[in-house]
Formats: structure tokens, C-alpha cells, sequence
């Protein structure tokens, strides 16, 4: 089935039920609330969005949001990809604005360098996945919040927010370290400038897996969620350390592992979770970012 024939499979016909058991959804077993979905299963969660913010619900595994010859032209397109917008990682490589490389964290980050080449930056991403990739992002989180418009915000001189970022997580270099979204709310410039308009404690995190590892790469969860979290991490003044991480890897953790295709919307502002680190040959690569309600819960501002 076409990705068109996709969409145009949804029905309008909602139903609430996290409980729901089928080959097209299923919740993961572990210690939060998690639902598997199919891509054209979506509208059975019409209020899926807003019961992750509230905590009704923990996150969803999307299942077929990019189609096999989708991700084959992203990865032929992705190797001769000379964007502006890259920096080398510990982890890897991140597309999508400039980080500090000698401190080696986005706090530092100037907003007039993450909007300079924004607007941009939106035009390649559309160029390197050869569909207006935003928009697929856009529909999928806007199925599970039917009376909300999906935007992606401007600032005042009318330069856009980035729609999202692409991570790629080399092998064996220790993937992503530990983080929680409410803890960017405080450190990050670009996400500090949107507190006018958004609610920005429990924002919401998304990916879409474009590239799959051999071994690795899960999406770990801990056993901690925010503000419940001890200082030894929130006092970082890094992001993502050597330090949190051996704090965190003492508790219980939840695995969730999407294949290529798949996208994750989960609660990564109160969830502390990281990246587990890949093996094989083949680098992990996402594209995702955050979400949330805006402060009339009209619309859910959507940000890389």
C-alpha cells in the first residue's frame, strides 16, 4: 500500500481505548504506558497528544510512517548532503543548527545562528528526502490531536523555527547521552524564546528512524521522571555527561527499539531517557524534535 492509500485509509471513527489489542496496535509491555500503532491507526487516539501532556499516556510506537522506498531515497540523497547546518558530535553528526563546539553543548547556542539559515535548512530537508518530509511529521502528530492545527512557529522579525533535526549516531561512540525536554526549557535560548507562546513543561518528543543500526541504538527510559530528579543531574552543567549518565544507569529502564520507517511521540519532557549505544556497521539516523500545546491549546507548536 502507497502512502497516498495510506491516508486516505484513515477513518474518522475514534475510539478511546488504550486497552485495544490487535496486529495493528498493541500496548508494549513495561513499566509506562505505551502504545503500538499503525501509521493508519492513528485516528482510533484522537486525543493521543493531549493524554501523553497530561500523563494519561506515555507514548506511542508509530508503525510505517515512511514507506521502504521512502527511506531508500533518503539514503541515496543523505551521503551527498552538503547543508551548511552540521556539526560534528561525540555521537555522531547533527543537522539542523550550530552547536557550540567548544563547550560542546546547545546552551551556548546564539539565536541569530539558529535562525540565519533556518528557512533554508526547512527547503533541503524537503530536497534530501525528495517529499515535504514536514509535512508527513505534521500529519502523523496531527492525527493523534484532531482539534489542533500543527504549526511551526516564527520569531518576531518573522524567521522560522527549524521543523526538525537529523541525528546520526555513528557506532560504538557512546550514542546519546542522558536527557530530559523540561530540562532544555531553562538552558536552551531558542526554547526559552517560545515560552510566550507555548506550554512548555511536558513538551513532547519525536523521531522518525531513518536509518537503522545493526545492533543498538534503543530508546531507553528511566525510571525517573521530572521534576523527581536529584541534582547530581539536573546540576549539569552539560547536557548530556559521562557523570548523569552513571547516575541514571543505576534504575530500572524501559527499551523501546522502532525499525526504519517508525516514529516515536513520546513524553521526553518529563521522561529522562537517552540513546543506547550502536553496534555493527551502519549508523542510527533520525530526524525528530519536540512538540507542545500552545497556551490557548489551539495549536501544537512543533520545533527542531
Amino acid at each position: 500500500m502507497s502512502t497516498q492509500e495510506k491516508r486516505e485509509a484513515l477513518t474518522t471513527n475514534p475510539r478511546e481505548n488504550y486497552q485495544v489489542e490487535s496486529m495493528a496496535m498493541k500496548k508494549i509491555e513495561g513499566m509506562y504506558n505505551w502504545t503500538d500503532v499503525d501509521v493508519r491507526n492513528l485516528d482510533q487516539f484522537p486525543n493521543g497528544f493531549k493524554d501523553i501532556f497530561e500523563g494519561k499516556l506515555d507514548g506511542f510506537l508509530i508503525r510505517g510512517v515512511l514507506s521502504e522506498a521512502e527511506l531508500q531515497v533518503f539514503k541515496n540523497n543523505f551521503p551527498t548532503w552538503k547543508t551548511e547546518d552540521r556539526t560534528a558530535m561525540p555521537f555522531g553528526e547533527y543537522y539542523g543548527k550550530k552547536v557550540n563546539t567548544t563547550e560542546g553543548n546547545f546552551q551556548l547556542l546564539k539565536l541569530e545562528d539558529y535562525f540565519s539559515m533556518s528557512d533554508k535548512f526547512r527547503t533541503e530537508l524537503k530536497e534530501v528526502f525528495e517529499i515535504d518530509i514536514e509535512r508527513r511529521i505534521m500529519e502523523t502528530i496531527g492525527a493523534v490531536a484532531q482539534s489542533c492545527r500543527v504549526v511551526v512557529p516564527r520569531n518576531d522579525t518573522n524567521q522560522s523555527f527549524i521543523p526538525a533535526s537529523i541525528r546520526v549516531c555513528y557506532p560504538y561512540k557512546g550514542a546519546i547521552g542522558a536527557h530530559v525536554g523540561n530540562d532544555f526549557n531553562y538552558k536552551m535560548p531558542e526554547i526559552i524564546l517560545l515560552d510566550e507562546i507555548a506550554k512548555l513543561e511536558g513538551q513532547l518528543s519525536f523521531f522518525i528512524l531513518v536509518e537503522q543500526p545493526d545492533a543498538g541504538g534503543e530508546l531507553a527510559l528511566f525510571d525517573l521522571v521530572w521534576p523527581k530528579s536529584p541534582e547530581s543531574v539536573v546540576g549539569a552543567e552539560q547536557l548530556s555527561n559521562e557523570e548523569r549518565n552513571d547516575v541514571l544507569e543505576n534504575l530500572k529502564t524501559m527499551n523501546i527499539q522502532p525499525r526504519a520507517g517508525d516514529m516515536i511521540l513520546f513524553a521526553g519532557g518529563r521522561i529522562w531517557h537517552r540513546v543506547k549505544d550502536v553496534e555493527g556497521e551502519n549508523n542510527r539516523t533520525t530526524i525528530g524534535g519536540f512538540a507542545t500545546l500552545s497556551k490557548d491549546e489551539k495549536e501544537i507548536i512543533m520545533w527542531g
